[in-house]
């Protein structure tokens, strides 16, 4: 499960009208929306997990055979991954047949939730939901740089001296499904993910500090002088 803001702007005469009218807005977006049943691909990169994980759980047990060339036993497996009849076109395109959103990105939503109050108004105070012209965006935007620069000058300290670590997913690869504990057990216990992702931010510190791929090169701060200076976050190669 993973939860994310989402900013909506609307007209509207009142608060209740507001409420309205970001329903409407968000509703073509729900998971719970059904469409037109449709045809689904399904890529070689869903494939290939899917068969392993059946041949890692069941193989054993002689309920399935996993060849890549028996059709019927992938399209058993496909089957079951997926929770509908899976079929293969004349191109070998594996499909199923679903009435699912494609434009579907929630299935729950409120307005504020955790973030209650983010907006800063010109009169200080938080609020959920206000008209645009009254946001203080200056002040917001001065008050995460300020943020963010407490956390970066927190993070450089307390992984002075130590590697980037391998990311999660370079770990994970690493071991067979069944032995996933194994790798958690060892993504956790590098020096570098132990510190940047000790208590003081939440989700993966590899993604957070460093971005989609590992920190390499140099990662530039603006400094308290107004200039900008690298800072050298070493990586292993």
């Amino acid at each position: 499960m993973s939860h994310y803001s989402v900013h909506v702007v609307v007209e509207a005469d009142d608060r209740h009208e507001a409420e309205g009218a970001v329903e409407d807005a968000l509703d073509p977006y729900s998971e719970h929306r059904e469409v037109k049943p449709y045809e689904e691909e399904i890529s070689a990169d869903e494939v290939t997990p899917a068969l392993a994980y059946a041949k890692d759980q069941r193989h054993d047990e002689g309920r399935w055979k996993i060849k890549l060339d028996d059709e019927t036993n992938v399209l058993a497996v496909m089957t079951e991954w997926v929770g509908r009849p899976v079929t293969r076109r004349a191109d070998g395109t594996l499909v199923y047949e679903t009435s699912w959103n494609p434009d579907g990105h929630w299935d729950w939503w409120v307005v504020g939730g955790r973030w209650a109050n983010a907006f800063r108004g010109r009169n200080g105070q938080g609020t959920d939901l206000t008209r645009v012209g009254n946001i203080d965006l200056q002040g917001m935007r001065r008050e995460a740089a300020q943020a963010a620069g407490r956390d970066f000058d927190a993070y450089t300290q307390v992984v002075a001296g130590l590697e980037v670590g391998p990311t999660w997913p370079e770990v994970r690869d690493r071991y067979p499904h069944e032995r996933i504990e194994d790798a958690r057990r060892e993504y956790h216990a590098d020096p570098w993910v132990q510190a940047a992702g000790k208590g003081l931010w939440l989700g993966d510190p590899h993604r957070y500090w460093c971005g989609s791929r590992r920190a390499e090169g140099r990662l530039h701060r603006t400094s308290r002088r107004g200039g900008r200076r690298p800072l050298r976050l070493a990586s292993r190669r």
